[in-house]
């Protein structure tokens, strides 16, 4: 399992833009801050605005500044466009187009603006490229490239948005895999068009409903950078959705807003992938119980991640846990709730006794859940141990956890200080895991953070 599978994949379109010019594996060479991509919003048609970089290499930098285009169609870049015409790179100038930085040092870097008033767009861009250079005795020894992207909404001139989709495409998870992505539900690619005339960065929602269903399916939150579309060009949005869309008629609602414009759009797609299997979902997928908290009950839901309708019933491998209702009829996309609690009165043992559930449909048969629901017993007394191990091959570092003791672990991986696993992992007793990271990652830069699940306290080890 890679680490991009335990996290959201980052907006593709313009954060791939920070990476595409690195010509050298050197990290944190040249700092730049506030921000690697700057948005804008002015009234005038003449200013300034600055940022600052810093040389973060042992030796001299020379540092240049060019203003270039910037412009996105269909998942390609392009950084030469003269006959665009909301490209505002004519009309950007810098206050200096080359310096030198000692180690260390600072330095602000302005940029002179003079759009003349007959620009025809609401929102205009451009990027600055910085070329580093690491110069030592007369030879350059680092040569690195930025790309830091410009958005600049012209409050002064009207910003209009049409927005359509020229392009749907479904592919259902469970029959299709992809990597990166779990072994269920859809993988959603929207093309949109702006026939607008400003760069579209819409924050809001898209909303997926079925017409034969009458229901909704699914509400994707569009984040800020998730989806930019520059004026008569188009962008791809792909999100992953957990849930089987149906077959039939599928209506999109956009609602989002872009700079200080509200965009409101809607658009309908017939799927014709018929999907005859239902997947759900327990939330939570584990209950702890312990001493203190036996006599409790624990609410659980199940969700239909599918389009049918079914009769089911939850039922666990031992006697320790009873639930409430014992069947329930689940409509499609919608949940139930039911209540576990345990039989077990005696919690003087030592570690996590297990017990699962699964979901059975009317018929008898078992029916595919994401995760059983865990129900974790702990005794009196536990004791947690990991054992964690590190092989480096083909450029990758991989870990391997086996959980050696006698209670359920949660796990989080820092890598030089950060937490790299957004998602919990969680190893039960004699479980293996493994995470494979994209490159080779120095031993002393890992730290392994583990606790028994449930735990407040960490216990903290390297490698």
């Amino acid at each position: 399992m890679s680490i991009q599978k335990m996290r959201a994949k980052l907006p593709v379109i313009i954060f791939a833009m920070l990476t595409l010019f690195w010509l050298s594996s050197t990290a944190h060479a040249l700092e730049i801050y506030p921000s690697l991509i700057y948005r804008i919003t002015t009234e005038k048609y003449k200013f300034s605005y600055s940022f600052f970089v810093k040389n973060d290499l042992p030796r001299n930098s020379r540092v240049t500044v060019e203003i270039i285009d910037l412009i996105t169609d269909e998942g390609k870049f392009i950084f030469n466009a003269p006959d665009y015409p909301f490209t505002l790179k004519e009309y950007v100038t810098p206050s200096e187009s080359e310096f030198i930085l000692e180690p260390n040092e600072q330095r602000e870097v302005t940029l002179n603006f003079n759009v003349p008033s007959s620009f025809p767009g609401g929102v205009g861009s451009f990027a600055v490229k910085l070329r580093q250079e690491g110069v030592s005795q007369g030879t350059v020894e680092v040569r690195l490239n930025y790309i830091i992207p410009f958005f600049i909404r012209l409050k002064q001139l009207p910003l209009n948005y049409s927005i359509t989709v020229t392009e749907v495409k479904l592919q259902d998870l469970n029959e299709e895999k992809v990597e990166g992505y779990p072994d269920f539900g859809t993988l959603v690619r929207i093309k949109f068009k702006n026939n607008g005339n400003g760069v579209f960065i819409p924050t809001g929602t898209l909303d997926i409903h079925s017409k034969e269903l009458k229901t909704s399916v699914y509400s994707h939150k569009i984040e800020s950078l998730d989806l930019v579309v520059f004026p008569g060009k188009t962008s791809t949005l792909e999100f992953y959705t957990p849930y089987i869309l149906p077959e039939g008629t599928l209506g999109f609602t956009l609602q989002a807003r872009s700079f200080d414009v509200e965009t409101f759009a809607q658009f309908t797609f017939s799927n014709n992938n018929v999907a005859n299997y239902a997947v759900y979902q327990f939330l939570p997928d584990i209950v702890l119980i312990t001493e203190k908290t036996k006599n409790n009950t624990f609410p659980v839901k199940v969700v239909n991640l599918s389009p049918k309708r079914a009769k089911i019933s939850v039922e666990f491998n031992n006697n320790l846990v009873s639930v409430s209702p014992k069947s329930t009829t689940i409509l499609p996309f919608k949940e139930y709730g039911f209540n576990i609690r345990t039989l077990e009165k005696d919690f003087d043992f030592i570690g996590d006794r297990l017990v699962f559930g699964k979901i059975f449909s009317e018929g008898g048969t078992e029916e595919r859940v994401i995760r059983e629901l865990m129900v974790i017993l702990r005794g009196k007394v536990v004791n947690p141990s990991l054992d964690v191990r590190k092989l480096d091959k083909a450029n990758m570092s991989t870990l391997r956890f086996e959980n050696n003791g006698d209670c359920v672990l949660t796990i989080e991986i820092l890598i030089r200080g950060q937490k790299v696993n957004d998602e919990e992992i969680v190893l039960i007793p004699q479980q293996v895991f493994e995470v494979t990271m994209d490159s080779i990652i120095p031993s002393s830069d890992i730290i392994i953070r583990f606790k028994p699940y449930g735990a407040d306290k960490f216990i903290e080890r390297g490698l």
